[in-house]
């Protein structure tokens, strides 16, 4: 059975010391990660929120400068099967108005199970699938396949497990209780014994295991607190692929490289933006997010984890649409809708860092080698994991694992999961062009505002 004890060496057991870039600390200094109490989460009550505007923010104008200093002899570009590995599609007639701009560009994205009513189990999420599949058949988006996500809790069985694998659900993500928006059902002790014996399970069938890492302390400090946790769990269970959602803090990056079974989506925004963004010129709502946009410091290491399209990172969006009345309440609703923008301002992103090369890796390639992915209907072959364990990249972890060192990271075949590694073959071409972004969408319960709303960008998407 799994060890339900936090490990009070969990960040020595993967090497991590003070002769690496990020501040260990002692791991008395860290939250009580076993008992992460909501109570604690930071109050945004009584916060001003008066004459706050997108347009005349510093992203934006980095958005227009692209465009005067783009060379037009630039080439068109070509990408192959664009993969969004964390997005929130919502619900209704909001999910209607926010998918197009994802199922027209990309072939797949990983949908979180967030919702108002959380996908607690199989029956949950299957049937937002189908109200997914309702939306893409109605619009004519027959191109995309929506992958779905089983929501963590303390009710979570074997059964249950078996289930999900049936119906093709390969992702379990967990959210630390209090965390974020729609975690209220999530998880108060991770590292408790039903908990892990839950992932023991979850480990031996091929689950992957995708994680909000943010613990309930102080706002900059919440991700680089819960390193401890991930840290345990990749040493607990080393045949686990687990994903470190959303990074945001370059001091997470060491444990990222030194745990075989450790992986990272990035988002555009924590890749290119930091928290003089939300706060430098203006309060700025609509750059509230979960994480919280950090450093120019965590900005430029984590933009150099993309660029050179490292092997364990992939793109995911973290794209979460809230009404701009929700954005603009006294406790505003963190989440940054940037699924209108997202290619194009990454080829931007890449293009001014001369590594537009590699962005067909970060935006696709990797991925579909994390998540044991296939294309159908493409001539590449991408089908073989990552030979993470054995890789030359990563350094020795002589204590991973303890007992199970010698286990290799499970990478089971896909079938056990239904149709979950089919992906549908998509190609898109950009090019060299004034692409003007919306200012925003309108639904009939109110405006949702895009990230870089009404900027210029110099790349768009050749339409068919």
């Amino acid at each position: 059975m799994a060890n339900d004890k936090t490990s009070a060496n969990a960040w020595d057991s993967v090497g991590l010391d003070s002769a690496d870039s990020v501040n260990a600390k002692d791991s008395a200094e860290f939250v009580n990660l076993a008992n992460l109490d909501s109570a604690n989460s930071t109050n945004r009550n009584g916060v001003d929120y008066v004459n706050i505007k997108d347009s005349a923010d510093s992203v934006a104008d980095l958005a227009e400068s692209a465009i005067k200093n783009s060379p037009d002899s630039a080439p068109d570009l070509i990408l192959k099967n664009p993969l969004d590995m964390h997005i929130h599609l919502r619900e209704g007639e909001v999910l209607e108005a926010v998918l197009p701009f994802s199922a027209r560009y990309f072939s797949s994205a990983l949908a979180m199970p967030n919702l108002k009513t959380p996908l607690l189990n199989t029956n949950l999420v299957m049937s937002y699938k189908a109200q997914i599949e309702g939306v893409l058949k109605t619009q004519n988006l027959d191109s995309f396949k929506p992958t779905l996500s089983l929501y963590v809790s303390e009710n979570l069985d074997k059964n249950e497990l078996l289930e999900a694998q049936k119906n093709g659900i390969r992702i379990l993500k967990l959210y630390p209780k209090g965390a974020t928006t729609g975690s209220e059902s999530g998880v108060s002790e991770i590292l408790n014994q039903k908990i892990m014996d839950i992932f023991e399970m979850a480990e031996e069938m091929g689950f992957i295991l995708s994680i909000h890492g943010e613990s309930n302390g102080f706002c900059m400090e919440r991700e680089f607190e819960f390193g401890a946790v991930f840290a345990e769990l990749a040493r607990t269970f080393p045949r686990m692929k687990i994903i470190m959602e959303h990074l945001s803090d370059r001091r997470s990056i060491p444990l990222l490289e030194r745990c075989p079974n450790l992986f990272a989506t990035l988002t555009l925004h924590h890749i290119s933006m930091s928290l003089d963004d939300v706060l430098g010129a203006g309060l700025n709502p609509h750059f509230f997010c979960k994480p919280m946009l950090k450093t120019p410091q965590d900005r430029d290491a984590l933009l150099e984890l993309a660029l050179n399209a490292h092997p364990k990172v992939s793109f995911g969006s973290d794209s979460a649409p809230h009404l701009e009345s929700a954005k603009l309440a006294q406790n505003g609703s963190a989440g940054i809708f940037s699924a209108p923008i997202l290619i194009p301002r990454l080829c931007e992103i890449f293009e001014a860092n001369g590594k537009l090369e590699n962005l067909q890796k970060f935006i696709s390639d990797n991925a579909i080698k994390i998540y044991d992915l296939a294309v159908v209907g493409d001539s590449v072959d991408f089908k073989d994991s990552v030979a993470f364990a054995d890789s030359g990249d990563f350094k020795d972890l002589s204590n991973l694992g303890k007992s199970r060192q010698d286990s290799a990271i499970s990478s089971k075949d896909s079938t056990n999961f239904s149709d979950y590694a089919k992906i549908p073959a998509k190609t898109i071409k950009l090019i060299k062009g004034n692409f003007k972004n919306l200012d925003s969408i309108k639904t009939r319960f109110g405006h949702i505002i895009p990230l870089l709303a009404g900027a210029n960008l110099s790349w768009k998407i050749q339409e068919k």
